[in-house]
């Protein structure tokens, strides 16, 4: 009688019952809190993914110039898009817009 008192809902949201609720519920001990510590940060020193052109900026912005690029990259074409002055080729672009 005391569970269908304390689990049965008749609102349009349904049930909702915490874990804590349901082990009382069911009579088992309450579960041990558990205290996550937050893992330490690597910085990551070398990049295997994008073209150095793309690595330059977050690499200056972000982490203070520290990330680099592996040889691999160097041999990858810049990229698809073409500046407008220069016409060169060039992995990425910033520009300003209104």
């Amino acid at each position: 009688d005391g569970f269908c008192r304390s689990v049965d809902d008749d609102s349009d949201d349904g049930c909702h019952c915490s874990d804590e609720e349901l082990r009382e519920l069911a009579g088992e001990p309450a579960a041990p809190q558990v205290v996550l510590k937050r893992p330490a940060s690597v910085l990551l020193k070398q990049q295997y993914r994008m073209h150095p052109a793309m690595n330059r900026f977050p690499s200056q912005h972000f982490y203070g110039g520290q990330v680099g690029d592996d040889i691999s990259t160097h041999q990858r074409l810049p990229g698809i898009l073409v500046h407008p002055r220069t016409q060169g080729r060039c992995a990425i672009m910033f520009w300003c817009s209104p």
